[in-house]
């Protein structure tokens, strides 16, 4: 199975680099591309996919008094993520047993007061599908790391469990 997806989106006038005064208004342009392929092979299958997403307000977060939608997490950014996984050919158990990977890199024209701040998010972890996939039990683990660190923005590790079914 191939996927590839597109879109862009433009706004005009949607945000200003000097709030206060509602004056500078800029525009915003975002794009995006994603990919997803899947290939069953009686050795497992393999999984690949990824994407990419450009968010720009014209540079609005460099003015005088910049509105706050055009920085941070949801403001001018760009990055792309790429993930890969492998799940195992026989059933172990009642289940089958799933191993991936994810990286990130994002770049935000600022973020947490640090302009032109990078993080890195590299994860890794295992699913076990029992019962035709009805029930996903997961453990990832994930580090996440700060180009620029301060009080805010501190690089960190993170654990997740979870449980997910179909009814």
């Amino acid at each position: 199975m191939l996927t590839l997806g597109g879109g862009y989106q433009f706004e005009p006038d949607v945000a200003y680099a000097s709030l206060s005064t509602q004056d500078l208004p800029v525009d915003n342009t975002t794009w995006t591309v994603d990919a997803f392929f899947e290939y069953p092979t009686p050795a497992g299958t393999f999984t690949v996919s990824g994407a990419y997403l450009d968010v720009d307000f014209d540079d609005a977060y460099k003015g005088p008094d910049p509105d706050p939608a055009v920085f941070n997490v949801l403001g001018e950014r760009n990055g792309w993520y790429a993930k890969a996984g492998y799940l195992f050919p026989s059933k172990i158990g009642i289940g089958k047993l799933q191993l991936f990977g994810r990286y990130e890199y994002w770049k935000f024209a600022e973020l947490n007061g640090i302009g032109d701040q990078t993080i890195k998010w590299t994860g890794l972890g295992i699913n076990y599908l029992i019962n035709n996939q009805k029930l996903r039990l997961t453990v990832e683990y994930a580090k996440t790391d700060y180009e620029t660190e301060d009080a805010t923005n501190k690089d960190f590790d993170t654990v997740t469990t979870m449980v997910q079914f179909m009814f």
